[in-house]
């Protein structure tokens, strides 16, 4: 005779909700996310996505790959003058040639890809755009991690077609898609927030990282909540105002 224990019983799935996000400055992002309600508040936090939406990739459409930083800015005689090159413009071609179109800023080399190439690039931004976009809010589709991944995806693919000897390591289209971009003093940069920076706000509460989600919304996985995230120690303004209504019902609903 054998004896065999039971199957142990399946685990309970997750509790999700969802949040949607405004930045301190009360501007809605179009981000809704899905989470787990039963996760620590900095496991949320760090697993907000927030796509900034950069015209390089436009930039790159319409006036080619980036000029070497000591180039940038000048008119053609001081680029003579100087007997400055640009070695890398000249392997970055486009495929199936270039077509000049000059960047008035001066930031770009002005070899823009033909009408087909450049197509194909707007199209793969808009398909890209259209993952985070607004609408997935109103149609109750959370973004979620992979989903960004895959846009950045798209656009890498479009890259390589338009440009296969790649691009400059310069150009901040491959430095963003190689995590190495540097933002520091410019404004793009204000629109960062560290991970360990970032705080989350909902009904004039700061969300503690000490603590799980649930202790703030309960355990209900149809629970949705618009948020604020920023960076600073201060609590949004419009949170402050707001501190009697901070159990308002409206602030938090069934999706």
């Amino acid at each position: 005779m054998s004896w065999s224990l039971p199957a142990a019983p399946p685990p309970p799935p997750e509790r999700r909700g969802s949040m949607q996000l405004s930045s301190a400055g009360d501007v809605p992002w179009p981000c809704r996310l899905a989470v787990v309600v039963a996760e620590s508040c900095p496991t949320v936090c760090d697993s907000v996505v927030c796509p900034w939406d950069s015209p390089e990739m436009e930039e790159l459409a319409e006036h080619g790959v980036f000029l070497p930083p000591n180039m940038q800015g000048l008119t053609d005689e001081q680029i003579e003058e100087l007997k400055l090159k640009d070695e890398w413009g000249e392997k970055c071609i486009p495929s199936g040639g270039s077509v000049f179109k000059k960047d008035d800023v001066g930031r770009r080399n002005g070899q823009a890809p033909n009408e087909k190439m450049k197509q194909v690039i707007k199209k793969t931004i808009e398909e890209a755009k259209a993952i985070i976009s607004k609408k997935q809010v109103e149609a109750n589709v959370c973004v979620t991690m992979e989903m960004v991944n895959d846009a950045l995806d798209q656009l890498r693919g479009a890259v390589m077609i338009v440009y296969p000897m790649g691009l400059p390591p310069y150009d901040p289209i491959r430095m963003e898609f190689e995590n190495k971009e540097d933002l520091s003093g410019t404004q793009a940069g204000l629109n960062v927030i560290k991970e360990s920076e970032a705080q989350l706000w909902w009904a004039a509460k700061e969300l503690r990282r000490t603590k799980k989600l649930s202790d703030y919304v309960g355990k209900n996985e149809k629970t949705k909540i618009i948020v604020k995230i920023q960076q600073t120690c201060r609590p949004p303004a419009c949170t402050v105002t707001a501190q009697s209504m901070s159990e308002a019902p409206l602030t938090i609903h069934s999706a």
